[in-house]
C-alpha cells in the first residue's frame, strides 16, 4: 500500500518523509514523543504537536507544515497556529502560552 505524500515521522525532533504506513501509523500513536507542549490551567489547554502529515501537501514547492498550536476552551478556543519546525513550535507553544494565560504560567 502506497502514503500519499506529505507524510512523516520524528528522528531527533526532526521531520523525516515516510513511506512505511505502519510505521507511520505506529509513529502517530505514541503522543508523548510527538508532543511539543501542553499547558492547562483553569480547564483551558494550550497544546502544540507534531501532525506526522504536511498541511501543505497540495501547495507543491512550500515547506512542510508539520506542527499546530491549538487552544482547547476559555475565550481564545479554536485559535490554531502551524509551524515549520520542532523549534518554530516550541516558540509558538509559549507565545500561545503568554496570550492565553499571561506571563506567569510560562
Amino acid at each position: 500500500m502506497e502514503l500519499p505524500e506529505g507524510l512523516y515521522v520524528l528522528k531527533d525532533k526532526k521531520p523525516v518523509p515516510c513511506t512505511d504506513p505502519i510505521q507511520w501509523a505506529e509513529e502517530l500513536r505514541n503522543i508523548d514523543r510527538r508532543r511539543v507542549g501542553n499547558t492547562e490551567k483553569n480547564d483551558v489547554r494550550v497544546s502544540t504537536v507534531f501532525l506526522g502529515a504536511d498541511l501543505t501537501a497540495a501547495f507543491s514547492g512550500r515547506d512542510p507544515v508539520l506542527f499546530e498550536t491549538r487552544v482547547f476552551e476559555g475565550p481564545l478556543d479554536g485559535a490554531t497556529a502551524r509551524y515549520l519546525t520542532w523549534e518554530k513550535a516550541e516558540m509558538g507553544h509559549k507565545d500561545m502560552c503568554e496570550q492565553v494565560f499571561g506571563k506567569e504560567v510560562i
